[in-house]
């Protein structure tokens, strides 16, 4: 990680690690095979798998807490979406492996995530200017953090 965006995607990268590999979440692996489900292609139109971030992680591609968190939250809308009548039981499954990715994040440390951002944004004028971006408090470590990204203007808010 030579750049601060390599450096923050490393940053990052345990919170993929924590759910990668579990068996219960499978499921959201690899992108859905329209071969086994046709018609999720036509419902869903901007499919999310834990793969795809992978992928995105290893390539740095993520300039942001927030787009990053953004594509698990994608993950699991996507999920609901398409599952909410058919297979219920997936749902809090979604909703916990986001939950379990965004305290991972959270461990990170918010100040110290915030410091990367910064000098990526320093160094990616074209990416969301610092000035936009909401003074977020940290969390209270007694409490386990909660997360949730503002799909409007991509800011991260911590609660």
């Amino acid at each position: 990680a030579d750049s601060p965006q390599g450096e923050l995607n490393s940053l990052l990268r345990p919170s993929l690690e924590a759910v990668y590999n579990l068996p219960l979440y499978e499921v959201f692996k690899s992108r859905v095979d329209r071969t086994i489900v046709p018609d999720y292609y036509t419902i869903i139109k901007s499919p999310m798998y834990k793969d795809l971030i992978a992928t995105r992680l290893r390539s740095s591609s993520y300039t942001s807490v927030a787009k990053y968190l953004a594509d698990w939250e994608l993950l699991r809308k996507n999920c609901h979406t398409y599952n909410h009548q058919t297979s219920p039981g997936l749902l809090p499954l979604a909703d916990e492996l986001y939950q379990t990715v965004s305290s991972t994040v959270a461990a990170v440390g918010m100040d110290r995530l915030r410091l990367f951002e910064d000098a990526v944004r320093n160094s990616n004028p074209n990416d969301t200017p610092a000035s936009s971006a909401p003074q977020t408090p940290a969390p209270n470590p007694a409490s386990p953090a909660r997360m949730a990204v503002d799909h409007y203007n991509g800011d991260l808010y911590i609660d």
